[in-house]
């Protein structure tokens, strides 16, 4: 049982987390492998690769990019699958890539998290919701700002948590894009803001829930459980 205190906004809460390990599972440690290629080359092929690509990887799509490596992208794949069908396919189609590293996966562990993505320019809440987040279990991606979700090849994700006020570009109109591609269309987005009055606006958009801060960090965790629930986990493709 882990306890710790966090507050957002005008909100203070002791929480406590309870680590239960799934019965019945067996971790299964395996060898994996990251790869690095231009985007550029998936767009201008004619196969769909990046849709083959994303199936076969760890996290059903790119790893988050790089800021100063805008150009490319990274996947994880179990070597197994590299080994008999991503690099010959990668090969055949001439698209050059680069091996990054190999490494373990508990496999069991892997697919049991699931992903949340965090756009939030408020770097002390960021970090924080981050640091909740992980104690629960979940993977979770972050950004300080929105113009990274507004991209076309997002990394797989579970739930979107996004602040609604941003420098660079407004949450409304992040979920909107979500919304516009086949990807995210369907995945849950839980929007944050001290903004008043603007939840008719932002359920048009797409948006699935809404936390007003300053909010307890208890009520954001039971909205993530409940969505991040509704999300399917391909485990057939998993334990290949």
């Amino acid at each position: 049982m882990l306890a710790y205190l966090f507050s957002v906004g005008n909100s203070t809460k002791v929480s406590e987390m309870r680590h239960d390990t799934p019965s019945g599972l067996k971790r299964s440690s395996q060898e994996a492998i990251e790869i690095r290629l231009w985007e550029i080359y998936i767009a201008r092929s004619r196969n769909n690769l990046y849709s083959t690509l994303s199936a076969y990887s760890l996290e059903k799509g790119p790893l988050q990019k790089n800021a100063q490596d805008r150009d490319r992208i990274s996947f994880r794949f179990m070597v197994y699958d590299w080994e008999r069908t991503i690099m010959g396919l990668l090969t055949r189609n001439g698209i050059p890539f680069e091996v990054v590293r190999k490494f373990q996966i508990d496999v069991v562990d892997h697919m049991m998290k699931k992903k949340i993505y965090i756009a939030e320019d408020d770097l002390d809440i960021l970090f924080s919701l981050k640091t909740m987040l992980e104690d629960a279990g979940y993977d979770v991606l972050l950004s300080h700002c929105g113009n990274p979700m507004m991209e076309k090849n997002l990394p797989a994700t579970d739930v979107f948590i996004i602040d609604k006020r941003m420098p660079d570009v407004d949450g409304i109109d992040v979920c909107r894009h979500l919304r516009a591609q086949p990807a995210t269309q369907n995945t849950p987005v839980i929007m944050i803001s001290a903004s008043r009055n603007f939840s008719e606006q932002a359920r048009a958009a797409g948006v699935t829930d809404i936390l007003e801060k300053p909010f307890e960090m208890s009520d954001l965790l039971n909205l993530v459980s409940k969505y991040a629930a509704t999300q399917p986990r391909d485990f057939a493709n998993t334990m290949r």
